[in-house]
Formats: structure tokens, sequence, C-alpha cells
């Protein structure tokens, strides 16, 4: 029997669509809030804490976007999450926290989430099933470093 890491992330916007991104302190990249699940943690409770350990904000899931599947045993679901308290600050996991427009997302954002990104920006309302094809951020961040 396959077992899977099961991984979550938060899409959260602010009043002009921009879309919330985390600067990682173990690695130079970019990344929506999230992470893995906990022991005995439901998917909605774990995203909702990732959030708050990586942007300090509490959130609301409002309803989950997309389930992925990645080639690496990677079970991933992506909710809409809406802010409800808590300051946007930097933590323990992440040293800056910014909201991007969609037409200026930073280039150190991994293959993978800049898909999410796109596809939450373009897909009309409901869930999408999706195989994930892109490499994970750490795989994508020691390629591009090789390249330069």
């Amino acid at each position: 029997m396959a077992k899977f890491e099961v991984g979550v992330s938060a899409v959260i916007f602010d009043d002009q669509n921009r879309i919330l991104l985390t600067h990682r302190r173990d690695i130079d990249l970019w990344d929506l809030p999230g992470g893995g699940m906990d022991a005995g943690e439901l998917p909605t409770e774990a995203v909702a804490r990732e959030a708050k350990e990586e942007t300090g904000l509490k959130v609301e899931v409002e309803r989950l976007l997309i389930v992925g599947v990645a080639p690496e045993q990677l079970l991933g679901f992506v909710y809409l999450c809406r802010p409800t308290g808590g300051k946007m600050t930097t933590t323990d996991e992440s040293d800056d926290v910014h909201f991007f427009a969609p037409n200026d997302l930073p280039a150190m954002l991994p293959p993978r989430k800049r898909a999410i990104i796109e596809t939450v920006y373009q897909t009309p309302p409901g869930i999408l099933y999706r195989h994930v094809t892109q490499p994970q951020g750490r795989q994508w961040y020691t390629e591009e470093m090789k390249k330069r």
C-alpha cells in the first residue's frame, strides 16, 4: 500500500486581490503559507495552524480549492482562507511576509507554487483535482543554484 505525505497550503488574498506569500528562513524561496499535517490533525486544522505559524495571522478556511498528487507520494490540499485576527509579521519560519499582485510574483517562487497561484487566479470556483508535475521547492532551488 502506498503511503503519502500530506501537505496543506493557504491562499490568502488582501482587498486588492493580491496573494500572501512568505519568504522562508531556511532557504531563499517564497512560498504559500503551509506545510505538513501533524498526526491526528484535519487538513483544515493544519492549514490554519501553518498560516498562523508562518504569517502571524489567524485564518478561517473558506473552502477547498485544489487537491493535488505529486510523484514523490505527496498529497496536497490548497485552501482559500480569510484572515480573522492576529497581526501579519515575520516568524520563526518566515523572514518576510508580503502580498503580491499576480503579475508581480517574486522570481524565487518554485514552479509548483507558481502553478497553484496561476490556477487560483484563472480557474472558476470549484474544486480542482490535478496531477502535479513541477519539482518541489527545495529541488527547484538546488537546480537553479547549479545554473548560476
